[in-house]
């Protein structure tokens, strides 16, 4: 495509792709970058290239590692969580806010990227009921019984 962005598919694009996104960074800068394809074209290498649809589950399996350590550096960090008024120290909420949100998406991304170590485990709840089958010791002489005389038969 004379002019416009790079659409063929090449190794080098394909790992200067996944290498960006192990490192963290979304498919959407990526794709903002100069000499990158755009996302149509990385969507379409996906659904034409096994090749690079398994280098690229790969990186996704890695950007949800990068995103642990995203998660706890978020969490740790605490400074901005107090701000100084004219009033003196008051609690920044907004930044909290900001940070559990921030932390929020990451997992909600991770859970997508790597549902089976990272997803929400499933509950299997029963909701029928359960019955208790009570025997008592006539019926167990009676099936004793039948069982002797189906022996016996065989003889």
């Amino acid at each position: 495509m004379a002019g416009g962005r790079p659409s063929d598919y090449t190794i080098w694009k394909d790992r200067a792709i996944c290498m960006r996104l192990s490192s963290g960074e979304s498919l959407r800068s990526i794709c903002k970058r100069k000499y990158y394809p755009s996302r149509f074209a990385v969507i379409r290498w996906l659904q034409a290239n096994e090749v690079f649809r398994n280098h690229y589950a790969q990186a996704r399996e890695m950007q949800a590692e990068y995103f642990i350590d995203d998660i706890i550096e978020i969490a740790d960090n605490s400074d901005n969580d107090e701000i100084e008024t004219e009033h003196g120290t008051k609690f920044n909420s907004e930044y909290v806010q900001r940070s559990r949100l921030r932390v929020d998406t990451r997992k909600w991304a991770m859970e997508r990227m790597a549902p089976k170590r990272y997803g929400a485990k499933q509950e299997i709840e029963h909701s029928g009921h359960m019955h208790q089958i009570q025997h008592n010791a006539e019926d167990y002489k009676k099936a004793q019984e039948a069982l002797k005389s189906d022996f016996n038969d065989l003889d």
